[in-house]
């Protein structure tokens, strides 16, 4: 589940690990080594079942790295018109004193390098969550049109009100289909590139065969 978000596989062994712990703590004499030997495996099965997703994961740690070298963020716009900038710098405390409390704030240091590792740690989860909020955003606006007037939303979850969510699933699979025919792999690298004229950057893996309009007979897509 966490591989499109861009897990690593030191990731996968913390989540095994904690599985582990909670589910069978005396199972095994050896919990990290049981941890370490599942999420092995489990880091093989995901690259042979889940191609594609791993090739895209690879290719915009790539990018991210190649970039970060020259000490440039990655940003691409979504077809909400939303502007995002992957960017991790080193970061300095600031504190306020106000009458009631003290603050404490974050700001970059002021001539700081990209960090590396944070942005290519980040820039799947990032664009993942970007779409998803590009989703969100045009899936709220159509059942709005269509008369809808109450919605709770929390990041990827929806809700409507019992009797509204037939026509709630229908306009998510509608969406979801629109949102990724217009934002694709290869006009997010042709953002990317024009922002970095002159430096060489890896192609995106080529796209494959799947018929988006399928969505719409996906009976699991969301749930």
């Amino acid at each position: 589940m966490t591989t499109p978000y861009g897990v690593t596989p030191k990731g996968i062994l913390g989540q095994v690990r904690d599985m582990i712990r909670e589910r069978f703590p005396k199972r095994f004499e050896g919990p990290f080594m049981a941890s370490k030997f599942l999420s092995d495996r489990l880091v093989e099965a995901i690259g042979e079942v889940v191609v594609q997703a791993v090739k895209t994961t690879q290719w915009l740690r790539a990018l991210a790295t190649i970039l970060g070298q020259e000490n440039k963020s990655i940003s691409w716009t979504l077809p909400t018109g939303f502007r995002v900038t992957n960017e991790y710098r080193e970061f300095e405390e600031h504190r306020v004193d106000t009458a009631l409390i003290t603050l404490q704030t974050l700001r970059h240091k002021e001539g700081a390098a990209i960090d590396l590792k944070e942005q290519e740690n980040g820039i799947t989860a990032n664009l993942v969550q970007s779409l998803d909020a590009a989703h969100l955003m045009f899936t709220v606006q159509e059942l709005h049109r269509r008369g809808l007037r109450d919605f709770a939303m929390v990041h990827d979850s929806y809700a409507v009100h019992a009797c509204d969510v037939d026509l709630m699933n229908e306009v998510l699979r509608e969406q979801f289909a629109q949102l990724h025919k217009v934002f694709t792999l290869p006009g997010f690298f042709d953002q990317v590139k024009a922002s970095a004229p002159g430096i060489e950057l890896p192609p995106p893996p080529a796209l494959g065969s799947l018929d988006l309009a399928e969505v719409m007979k996906s009976e699991y897509f969301f749930s």
